[in-house]
């Protein structure tokens, strides 16, 4: 797949995406039965419906320019997803084991959001409105996503640090 011209590279970054999203739905679907915090466990459940959604935006983009998704992988969720398998193997409490998945919730959120940002910017300036309205969509909710996983990511923090 050579990436000779910016639609190219679009179609590269779009496909990562995709399947960070597909991913993404993977390991929240995983997560959301592992953790005993029920306001996590909503959290995840919740955003497990978002990211599908999500990836169906992103079929729809794919659609729109009659394109199909590459083979691509996405490292930044591999490599969340490696370092889940590896704290798990790791057998933590169960409040550490939340600790962690909230925080790297908060990573794959802001990795994200600095994807669907140069993709909707990319989109635009290729005249692809529906397809930017499309990645708009996901960028809004990562964001919302992004500020309640902090939220809770340091009250989390906070109870469990100052009860040690």
């Amino acid at each position: 797949m050579p990436l000779n011209g910016p639609t190219e590279l679009f179609v590269y970054e779009l496909s990562a995406m995709f399947d960070g999203e597909k991913k993404m739905a993977e390991i929240l679907e995983q997560a959301s039965t592992e953790v005993d915090d029920d306001r996590l466990a909503a959290l995840l459940r919740a955003h497990l419906q978002q990211t599908q959604q999500q990836a169906d935006n992103l079929q729809q983009c794919f659609d729109l320019l009659a394109e199909t998704p590459w083979e691509v992988s996405c490292a930044a969720i591999d490599g969340i997803r490696q370092e889940y398998e590896n704290i798990r193997a790791d057998g933590p409490s169960a409040e550490v084991l939340a600790m962690f998945l909230v925080g790297s919730a908060v990573k794959a959120e802001h990795y994200e959001i600095a994807g669907y940002r140069e993709l909707v910017d990319k989109a635009l300036l290729m005249g692809e409105a529906e397809c930017a309205l499309l990645l708009q969509t996901n960028l809004v909710q990562e964001e919302e996503t992004a500020t309640r996983l902090e939220r809770l990511n340091h009250d989390m923090n906070e109870r469990v640090i100052t009860e040690v």
